[in-house]
């Protein structure tokens, strides 16, 4: 898999939604650097192409990798732009970046009500993947609160 992600991070060139795939695949073994060159690469692409269908997917995945860095800020800033993408396409939004900019934060209601809002969409569509992000989330929020339990 590394051999694979290493020969994307090479190629500038990739067909269709290529990049964002590889994206979830740097996540999945851990490789967060790669996670960040070809999330910046898929937003890119994205733009410059007029894909405005990628967007969201593009946006958020940029957006995670960011917040769960501590680039917050940056995580922040892309909020809008996520929510305005989602409304203009019609796909729905995961709340992945809003999940972890609140929780590193420190934003006790709203990630609790984020995680409410979240579970019922992501339940109805069957994107458990999306439960998993607002666990880890609550965790850290709790873990940064002291709460170890």
């Amino acid at each position: 898999m590394k051999e694979a992600l290493s020969g994307f991070r090479r190629e500038r060139d990739h067909p269709g939604r290529c990049l964002s795939l590889a994206c979830y695949a740097a996540a999945d073994v851990w490789d967060d650097e790669m996670w960040r060159v070809l999330s910046e690469r898929d937003l890119e692409s994205s733009r410059n192409d007029g894909e405005l269908r990628a967007m969201p997917l593009a946006l958020s995945t940029f957006g995670h990798i960011r917040a769960i860095s501590g680039e917050l800020a940056l995580a922040e800033t892309l909020l809008h732009e996520i929510q305005a993408a989602t409304r203009a396409t019609g796909i729905p939004l995961h709340n992945c970046v809003a999940l972890w900019v609140a929780a590193l934060r420190g934003r006790e209601d709203e990630l609790a009500k984020l995680v409410e809002i979240t579970a019922t969409d992501a339940l109805a569509r069957g994107e458990g993947f999306v439960l998993g992000i607002a666990r880890q989330a609550t965790a850290a929020l709790n873990n940064g609160l002291g709460r170890h339990d």
